[in-house]
């Protein structure tokens, strides 16, 4: 795929390493994360993508999405947000209220068949109060 998704989503997350210090600190970052994991302080993920030559930047997706992977590039991504020059925590609001809705949405489902078992079952002990 020659277009990546990636790069047009708000919660990607570039590290410019244009300068010894830069890649230091960014190398020092990257190792910390990996000790934290391996610590199980933190979550494993966090898949880095590094580029080397003109383009001396490393990436990463702020969600730790299964869709950053070479391997998934082609499949839509459900994390997905156009970034529309939104910085990486006004993205992450926007996938948490995303989120929330879809939990809400789910919510809302399990309260409605609640609800309809709930008036079957009066319906039925009525039923077998004037039946006796």
């Amino acid at each position: 795929m020659k277009n990546d998704k990636c790069d047009l989503c708000a919660l990607k997350v570039i590290f410019d390493q244009d300068t010894l210090s830069k890649e230091r600190k960014i190398e020092d970052f990257f190792g910390t994360l990996r000790q934290l994991q391996n610590d199980g302080i933190i979550e494993k993920g966090y898949n880095r993508r590094a580029f080397e030559g003109s383009k001396n930047k490393s990436e990463m997706c702020a969600v730790n999405s299964k869709f950053f992977l070479s391997e998934n590039k082609e499949k839509k991504c459900p994390e997905f947000i156009l970034n529309m020059g939104l910085s990486v925590p006004e993205a992450l609001s926007l996938n948490t209220a995303r989120s929330t809705d879809r939990l809400t949405a789910g919510i809302h489902k399990m309260t409605l068949l609640i609800l309809g078992l709930t008036a079957i079952s009066v319906i039925v002990t009525i039923a077998v109060l004037l039946c006796k």
